[in-house]
């Protein structure tokens, strides 16, 4: 955190999924703005 933030995508999804967007991307944790949203 001291040297910033700079993710390169921006994700909207579920907030149950069951796999993070990390493994998906094949990035490491913080290298995506992932934003998890509950409702229909």
């Amino acid at each position: 955190m001291a040297e910033g933030q700079a993710p390169w995508a921006g994700i909207i999804a579920c907030a149950d999924s069951r796999a993070p967007a990390s493994w998906i991307f094949d990035v490491t944790p913080g290298q995506l703005f992932v934003v998890r949203s509950a409702g229909k």
